[in-house]
């Protein structure tokens, strides 16, 4: 199981997280966020689902 599992984290979190340069620990900042570092050098954050998050500061 813990086999199965490793396997769907290599495979899905490089399609899933492809943009972002670097994804920091989640929980930080706020609850069930990650700061992200994007490609093009700009921050922002994620959810634990990948999708990124709303803030309303831009």
């Amino acid at each position: 199981m813990r086999n199965l599992i490793i396997i769907a984290f290599v495979f899905f979190s490089p399609l899933s997280f492809a943009q972002y340069q670097k994804i920091y620990k989640y929980d930080e900042y706020n609850k069930d966020w990650a700061l992200v570092k994007t490609s093009s050098g700009t921050f922002g954050f994620i959810d634990r689902t990948g999708k990124e998050v709303n803030t309303g500061y831009l």
